[in-house]
């Protein structure tokens, strides 16, 4: 068997089943043709490789059977056998919407080598070109949003992933074709380390070692570490986590469009004590439609979410020589002097400033923390756990939500029994009421949810986040 030219060659991994030969590509295809998100999948979903069968019997690895041409030398045994080889091959994805200079491929970001090679590169551009930073007004650097699809490993995963979790993870690489290893709850326990791996590469080797090489010159690093995420992006992230390793934690939000990464990273600069909450803001289709009467209710709310800094999406540099509206971005809502409100725009962006001053100030106080859990990269609003329930686990938490719920609408009753409903404060109460019970209702749900999950590990006495192949060995 020999490899197709221009794939590196990494395993040939055989298991005891059908006589079978396929690749299964960890990335894309060099062509640029996407393989599914491997991180963004649940079982059931991934491609099919193998048609169904649960993978339990012999694993052979021939990786040192394959020489570096690509041939494979094996005396097959007497029966019948599976053989997959895995391939890592360049994705094939360049950088979105690039200038006419910066339409190379995205660099490896699940490796350290490979950020600072990128890094490096681009600071010794820019010394070059402007000498010691600290006599130029360059402070900052800026990593956009993480917007690529399909990379789902690097050359050092196995080594990594063994170190990080703790097992050898080449018995379990079927899972990443589709297969299930010895059943599916060892395979989802797998699944979750694969990705927890994912995540913890995305922030060690790329936004905090790119942080700690801007910071070697001088520099602060400023990233979108945490979204925007599904469904415009599958981040393989803790959002968290990532926005807590650099100097200026970024989110965005956007007029008219459902992409809102405010209280995210709001809670990532509370938690690693970050002053700055900053955030690409007011980013649209919308071009020039805006002003200040449309945008100020959406500023208002991001402050309220937490945001203490606004750069503007976008601030297009225009030359002399070019017209009003002047050039622009494909996207935003464009905020620069070629604009016909900018002549009255000063208390505009002087309330903005004055708003972030004060909210820079001091330390935040949280009256409530919630810890959604290690279930993996996730976000804040993931609530529900994220945990296989048998039925007979099951009645404890519904007994005690059904029993809390019957306690509220009790309560609730007596207190509408006394209000007057053909009086205007009966019935603003009685709305105030409604929505009471709406929220108060999906906390119960909520709570339930948890103990039943709670209570499904206790009665099972294993961690959520033990090892996929802690099962394996007993």
């Amino acid at each position: 068997m020999r490899a197709p030219k221009g794939y590196e060659l990494d395993w040939a991994l055989i298991i005891q089943g059908s006589i079978r030969f396929f690749d299964v590509f960890l990335g894309t295809l060099a062509s640029g043709e996407e393989i599914p998100d491997l991180f963004g999948m649940e079982q059931g979903q991934f491609p099919r490789y193998m048609e169904g069968g649960i993978i339990e019997q012999k694993f052979v690895d021939l990786t040192d059977r394959v020489d570096e041409t690509g041939r494979l030398d094996w005396d097959i045994p007497a029966g019948d056998w599976t053989i997959m080889r895995f391939v890592c091959a360049n994705t094939g994805l360049a950088l979105r919407l690039p200038s006419p200079n910066s339409g190379g491929l995205a660099i490896d970001h699940f490796s350290a080598d490979a950020t600072r090679f990128h890094f490096n590169y681009l600071l010794d551009k820019l010394h070059a070109e402007l000498g010691d930073f600290r006599d130029t007004a360059l402070k900052q650097l800026y990593v956009c949003s993480y917007e690529l699809s399909g990379s789902t490993w690097t050359p050092e995963f196995l080594a990594q992933f063994e170190r990080r979790r703790g097992y050898d993870m080449t018995r379990f690489l079927p899972v990443l074709a589709g297969c299930v290893v010895r059943d599916h709850e060892t395979t989802a326990r797998f699944r979750y380390d694969y990705r927890k791996t994912l995540g913890d590469l995305l922030v060690d080797a790329f936004y905090k070692t790119a942080t700690e090489l801007s910071n070697e010159h001088g520099l602060k690093l400023c990233a979108e570490a945490g979204g925007p995420g599904p469904p415009l992006h599958q981040v393989p992230v803790d959002a968290l986590k990532a926005q807590g390793t650099l100097d200026i934690p970024r989110g965005e939000f956007w007029k008219e469009h459902n992409v809102w990464v405010v209280k995210e990273t709001a809670c990532a600069a509370h938690i690693y004590g970050k002053s700055l909450v900053d955030m690409e803001a007011f980013t649209s289709w919308r071009h020039w439609q805006d002003g200040p009467f449309e945008l100020k209710p959406i500023a208002d709310r991001a402050f309220c979410d937490g945001a203490n800094h606004f750069t503007f999406h976008t601030s297009a540099h225009n030359s002399s020589a070019t017209d009003r509206p002047g050039w622009v971005y494909h996207a935003g809502t464009h905020i620069s002097p070629s604009i016909a409100w900018w002549p009255k725009a000063k208390p505009w962006i002087d309330y903005l400033a004055r708003c972030s001053y004060m909210l820079q100030q001091g330390l935040f106080v949280a009256d409530i923390c919630y810890f959604y859990g290690e279930n993996g990269p996730s976000s804040v609003y993931y609530y529900v756990p994220n945990v296989k329930v048998r039925l007979r686990d099951v009645w404890f938490g519904a007994v005690l939500a059904g029993l809390l719920w019957r306690g509220a609408l009790w309560g609730f009753s007596l207190y509408m029994r006394d209000l007057s409903r053909y009086s205007i404060e009966g019935s603003v109460a009685s709305i105030m009421v409604f929505l009471m019970w709406v929220y108060l209702s999906a906390v119960i749900l909520l709570y339930g949810v948890e103990v039943t999950a709670a209570y499904a590990r206790l009665r099972r006495h294993r961690r959520p986040d033990e090892p996929a192949a802690a099962q394996l060995e007993a």
